[in-house]
């Protein structure tokens, strides 16, 4: 092989007039440079926004040794449509971004002088019909040209073409299909079997094939098999060897490397090896801050894998993009699963359907004997295939997809459309975001009707047959500090900064259809501390740096929530989080762009460890005196039996103790609950830090947040409010707690207490009153107050799991409420926001939420003066809580005496 990798000369075509004027010519004059391989968009900063033709050109000497050999040029993948030129005369095209092609040149090489090739690409401003899944659009940068190596090879005229491995770990067997270009003479074929540990032949087989019968099969039997799994992934070379029947000269080596691995189903369970799976993944996909698409080195794609393990993860879900070969490669060496996708048209057409299956076929074909993919996907998310739910038309196209790709490889399981809508599948998995654990209940509620009911999964018409079920994604955003970008892309902004759809495939063409504004701009990276101090967040956090350890906490918070729910259900068989690392602005990386780790990545071991253990505290927030109560669970995903004690203790305090527990393999068990009354001294959050040990040694560790207060810090001095608006319980509770309310109103009283705004309360305000309005289920009277509300989801949500909720700890204090606001208000969080475009010179706010990158900001308790009087509006949810939940009556009662102040 002679590598063409390196600099090129390239020229641009905006008006596509190259090929007319014979730009293949040796004479014709090219005006740039442009590395090979690389997209052009990184390759020359003037070409990120462009879309169309550009060509390549190099020039080579052929090796001495070549002659008489058939000579190909071969291209690892180019983005989108690709013709080729050597010396002046066209050798073939291609079309398809993301695999191999290639185009034998023998007939017009020069032996002895230079010889030169040139290459054409286009890639359309309009994608719709081509596989391009997250290029361009409402997404990230576009690639284009030749993103992966270009070398001449030189193939005898008779050869070995291929290989199939197809393994059965079980048997200890593979079955090989090998296919053959040979002559008119029939020829020998032998096919050996090495282990690279042992350096010798475990296995041989001999059989011949000719030109009518140009494919053969063997099967080996490989005597103490060692078979490829994450934790221990062994490889087996295979060579086939082609020679003449006589005994003569060799004519051809095909070597390959594959794993004795198995992957299947039954009974709702994955199968690798025959022994269960729990899939511990994350979503990849494949962009690189420097060079798009192409991987930046070997060691760098090895570092990834290395970090990935760190994590605890067992897979990654390689994201509608085919990926490099030398990834794969390194995910074989270092036993990392892969779940492969091909890049996704846009629409249903015959064209886009064409290409698509094209694609698809030769990813399989070219990956086919990597051990580390166990799953090939056809969509996701019926991206290309819209109203999939109940169009037959579409969902027939599935079923054959389908059908044709577990034909051509029965070794892997295929997912028909990842995320919703199946047709025909073998897993049955899901996309769920939502925000933890303010929406944790939801969450739960969520996983539960999966588990019930998986048919509401499937498409119109078809039904589930047991297929494992797995959240394949699910996430949050942890932002990384901008400032660091910047550092590494030499101290301006990306240029992916400033989010604009319209630098995707601009060629003076309308930017693509807006989608919903409020998602639009939590994108934008641009402007991200000016908009830190227009909010008013550095007088919050001093620093931007401590607003991104903050968002980072959170993020882990909520991650820490949904994965442990999932592990608790044995009918989820696993689950991939979104995502592995940062992507231009989208920011639920558990690495940051570059692939440094964020602030929880010594956490994650734990999260995503084989044996987990979890607890799920019976209520976060306690009354001093009154029983905690933390079930805990142990999930066990490994082969072994876990004979133990949870170790607890209440960080800080000497409140400790041990229960036994019995681990089953591939079992999840609940032991006897953690049980101790809750310290009576202060209101505080509280850490219950638990270690699962087997034998001594540490198997497992996780913790639980808690809040407590004494009873009597809740009680207030029968300080009088008016609260003729709020319903009968509430005011009873009040009242319970020490506040004199009268049952009609009663102006010289200086407070009020409203679930509503109305003129009267106004009227009240404007003359000195003092008004607390929980606006926590009702935006009704805002325009009295110029108030503005926006509401803030309640189920799954891809922009609310960007959302970070914000408090100012220090002013709600005694109330144990952390700065993030975590699991102590996970109950009264707030369904509506006070829009930040309505705040006023003067107004503090007291907490807040943004989403993205300090995106639709808005309030959660705003303090507020109103002529002369004061105004405090809070979107906390205390109706149903206040009296009965320690942070809920607290923080009321803290609000009252912010009020109060002068």
């Amino acid at each position: 092989m002679l590598p063409l990798d390196g600099a090129w000369q390239a020229r641009l075509d905006p008006i596509d007039s190259g090929v007319a004027e014979g730009w293949f010519d040796p004479d014709v004059p090219f005006d740039r440079t442009l590395p090979v391989p690389m997209p052009w968009q990184v390759a020359d900063p003037a070409l990120r926004r462009y879309a169309g033709v550009v060509w390549y050109r190099r020039p080579f000497v052929m090796p001495s040794d070549w002659d008489g050999a058939s000579i190909a040029i071969r291209f690892g993948a180019v983005d989108y449509q690709a013709t080729v030129w050597v010396n002046g005369q066209e050798v073939g095209s291609h079309e398809g971004g993301y695999t191999p092609f290639e185009l034998d040149a023998t007939e017009h090489l020069r032996w002895g002088e230079p010889n030169l090739v040139t290459l054409r690409v286009y890639d359309p401003p309009s994608v719709g019909e081509l596989p391009h899944g997250k290029q361009g659009g409402r997404w990230y940068t576009p690639v284009s040209g030749p993103w992966q190596s270009i070398a001449l090879i030189a193939r005898p005229t008779e050869r070995v073409e291929r290989l199939r491995c197809h393994p059965d770990a079980l048997r200890g067997t593979v079955r090989v299909e090998i296919a053959v270009q040979v002559g008119d003479e029939p020829r020998r074929l032998d096919v050996a079997v090495g282990d690279p540990s042992g350096g010798s032949t475990v296995a041989h087989a001999t059989t011949l094939v000719s030109a009518r019968a140009p494919t053969a099969w063997v099967e080996l039997r490989i005597p103490e098999p060692r078979l490829w799994e994450p934790d221990s992934p062994h490889l087996y070379d295979i060579r086939a060897t082609l020679s003449a029947l006589d005994g003569g000269a060799t004519l051809d080596v095909l070597e390959e490397r594959f794993g004795l691995r198995t992957i299947e189903s039954s009974g709702g369970r994955l199968l690798l090896n025959g022994r269960p799976l729990y899939v511990r993944g994350a979503l990849d996909q494949a962009y690189w801050p420097d060079t798009l698409y192409t991987a930046p080195s070997d060691e760098e794609i090895e570092r990834e894998l290395r970090l990935a393990k760190e994590m605890g993860l067992n897979l990654l879900r390689k994201h509608i993009k085919p990926e490099d070969p030398r990834y794969l490669d390194a995910a074989d060496r270092l036993g990392m699963l892969i779940w492969a996708e091909p890049a996704n048209p846009t629409v249903f057409t015959a064209a886009a359907c064409d290409a698509l299956r094209r694609d698809l076929l030769a990813m399989i074909e070219r990956d086919f004997n990597h051990p580390s993919v166990v799953v090939w996907s056809l969509y996701n998310e019926d991206w290309g295939l819209p109203s999939l739910w109940a169009d037959p038309e579409k969902q027939r196209w599935l079923a054959e997809l389908y059908r044709e790709v577990k034909a051509s490889d029965p070794t892997r399981l295929v997912c028909d459309d990842s995320g919703w809508a199946h047709v025909v599948t073998d897993l049955n998995d899901y996309h769920e975001y939502y925000a933890a654990p303010e929406r944790i209940e939801r969450f739960r509620r969520r996983l539960d009707f999966i588990a019930e009911h998986p048919a509401d999964n499937f498409a119109q018409g078809h039904l589930p047959v047991g297929e494992p079920i797995l959240v394949s994604e699910f996430g949050n955003w942890a932002l990384p500090n901008p400032r660091d970008a910047r550092q590494r892309s030499g101290g301006a902004d990306p240029p992916w900064f400033a989010y604009d759809r319209s630098y995707t495939h601009a060629l003076g063409l309308p930017p693509p259809r807006p989608e919903n504004p409020l998602t639009e701009r939590i994108k934008t990276i641009a402007g991200f501390e000016e908009r830190f101090r227009s909010l008013g967040l550095d007088t919050v956090f001093e620093t931007t740096d401590a607003l991104i350890d903050q968002v980072q906490r959170r993020a882990f918070r909520s991650l820490k929530a949904q994965i442990e729910e999932m592990r608790i259900r044995p009918s989820i068989q696993g689950y991939v989080a979104t995502e592995f690392s940062d992507i231009e602005w989208e920011a639920n990386g558990w690495l940051d762009y570059w692939r440094q780790p964020k602030r929880f990545h010594r956490d994650l071991a734990d999260l995503n460890a084989a044996v987990a253990v979890i607890a799920r505290p019976e209520r976060p927030n306690v009354w001093g005196g009154d029983p905690v109560v933390v079930p805990v669970h142990v999930a066990n995903t490994t082969s072994r039996t876990i004979r133990g004690q949870v170790h607890w203790q209440v960080a800080g305090t000497e409140l400790a103790g041990e229960i036994p527990i019995t681990v089953e393999p591939y079992r999840v068990t609940t032991s006897l609950p953690i049980t101790f009354a809750a310290p009576d001294d202060r209101p505080r959050l509280a850490r219950l830090d638990l270690e699962l040990r087997d034998g001594g040694g540490i198997v497992a560790r996780t913790y639980a947040e808690l809040a407590f207060a004494p009873f009597l810090v809740g009680l207030v001095d029968g300080a009088p409010a008016n609260g003729n608006l709020l319903d009968r319980v509430f005011r009873q509770r009040l009242e319970r707690q020490g506040y004199r309310v009268p049952r009609g109103f009663d102006s010289a009283i200086p407070l009020a207490i409203a679930t509503r705004l109305d003129e009267q309360l106004r009227a009240y305000v404007e003359a000195g009153g003092r008004l607390l309005c929980l606006a926590g289920s009702t935006s009704e009277g805002a325009d009295l107050a110029d108030l503005r509300f926006r509401g803030l989801s309640t189920a799954e949500s891809w922009r609310m799991a960007s959302g970070t909720a914000w408090a100012r700890a220090d002013r709600l204090a005694p109330a144990p409420v952390s700065s993030e606001l975590g699991w102590e208000v996970a109950e009264l969080f707030p369904t509506q926001v006070i829009d930040a475009e309505c705040l006023q010179p003067g107004d503090e706010q007291l907490a807040g939420w943004f989403e993205g990158w300090l995106a639709n900001p808005g309030a959660l308790a705003l303090l507020r003066t109103v002529g002369k009087g004061r105004l405090l509006v809070t979107t906390f949810r205390f109706e149903d809580h206040y009296g009965l939940d320690p942070v809920a009556t607290l923080l009321l009662n803290r609000l009252v005496a912010l009020l109060q102040e002068a």
